[in-house]
Formats: C-alpha cells, structure tokens, sequence
C-alpha cells in the first residue's frame, strides 16, 4: 500500500515539474545591464562572474568584529552546535533583524535538537525540501549531515537525481512521501497520512510537517539572496 501511494504521489509531482516548465521558459524582456534595479551589484568582477554563470551571495560574509554585542551574542549561539559556522539563512536574518535570527534559531533546535523525529528521517525530510526547491547550499550542508545519520548514498541519490522513489526502508519510503506530496500537491492525502499517523505517531508527524515547513522558508530565503555553497558546487544544477 505504502509503495502504491509514493508511486502515485511522485506521478503528481512530475506532472507539477511539466507545469512549471512553462514559466521556466517564460523570459522577460526589456531588460539590460542599464535598466537593472537600483540594488543590483555595480562591482565589475562580481558582475563579470555573474554573466559567465557563476553564482555570488548578495549578502557579503559576516566580519564579527564589526557586529554590534547583541549580533555578536547570537553569532555564537548560533554557531556554537555548528562547530562555530554561521552560515545558510543566519547571516542574512542576523545583519538585518537580530531578534528574527534568535527566535528562527530557536525553532530550529525545538525539531533539531529536542523534537522525536529521528535524525535519519530529519535529514531525509531537509534533502527533499532542498532538492525541490533546488537549493545548493542546503543540500550540500545537509547530504554530508543525512550521511553522519545513516542515511545510505543510494537513497540520498535517489532524492538528488529526483527518480522515481526505490527507498528500502518503510519509514524513509514515508518520509520522502510526505516531503514530495506536501512540496508538489500542497496537501497530504488522506491515505498517506492514515499511514504516517501510524508509524509515526502525532508529535513526530506534525515534527515532520514543521521541518518541511520551516526548511522550505529557509530555502526561499537562500533563494532569494543567491546564497550558494562555498565551494562553488551546484550538486542540484
């Protein structure tokens, strides 16, 4: 029944990938480098970087010294169970509104931290909100975390390369259902959440809808101000 419905959900969720093939070849036009919004980067390298395809946050990398204590306070907090990395989301959300950083990284260690939801299925549940919404940074930061968790390379590859689902595990299979059929149907079918109500239990199933939630914002934020991994890698194109 489980490997009926995810088969069902994942023909949806290619049907929505067919849909937004429209608007991926919809260009605008009447724009050029002299018409660019006010905000957009007039340093010639950065610029040059951009038109041969390379990718560049439009937040510049956080200097602590120049961080007020407040900043500075939560910099580390923040960084402290990332081996002191303050990265993704967290130094736009902490240049611009301090108590938005707090208050988002205390959601954050409520599921990561203190919640039920193992950390394997965690993992699992951020990788598919990374490869939907295609964000780099996110996958990369979490396909090394989902790994630590025991997350096998074949399932995480599966997620990556966006196939058809061929996950052994029950509660993965499910996880992965319920990450696709929220991101691609907007909804969880009856069904599917009769099935995670039971193997799950309530707390870990609304743990689990949260984390989609809240790493989909994430992702959106990191979207948004073109924040890529270090490296220059782009696992997900």
């Amino acid at each position: 029944m489980t490997s009926a419905l995810i088969g069902h959900l994942f023909a949806a969720h290619a049907q929505q990938q067919r849909s937004q093939r429209y608007w991926s070849d919809y260009e605008l036009t009447g724009y050029d480098e002299h018409t660019l919004p006010k905000y957009a980067s007039h340093d010639p390298v950065e610029r040059s970087l951009r038109r041969q395809g390379f990718k560049m946050s439009r937040i510049a990398h956080i200097d602590v010294h120049s961080l007020s204590d407040e900043q500075k306070q939560l910099y580390y907090e923040i960084g402290a169970p990332r081996d002191g990395k303050v990265g993704g989301p967290f130094p736009i959300w902490l240049q611009a509104n301090p108590d938005l950083a707090d208050r988002m990284n205390k959601v954050g260690e409520v599921l990561r931290v203190h919640g039920a939801l193992e950390k394997r299925l965690f993992e699992i549940a951020v990788l598919c909100v990374a490869r939907y919404w295609k964000s780099n940074y996110q996958w990369s930061e979490h396909a090394a975390l989902a790994l630590r968790c025991g997350v096998s390379q074949a399932t995480i590859d599966t997620i990556r390369d966006d196939r058809a689902p061929s996950i052994s595990n029950e509660d993965e299979r499910l996880v992965f259902g319920a990450a696709f059929e929220l991101l691609s149907v907007k909804r969880l079918s009856p069904a599917l959440y009769d099935v995670l109500l039971r193997v799950l239990g309530f707390r870990q199933l609304v743990e689990l809808v949260t984390i989609v939630g809240q790493y989909s914002m994430a992702a959106i934020v990191m979207l948004g101000f073109e924040v890529e991994p270090a490296d220059g890698s782009r696992p997900l194109g």
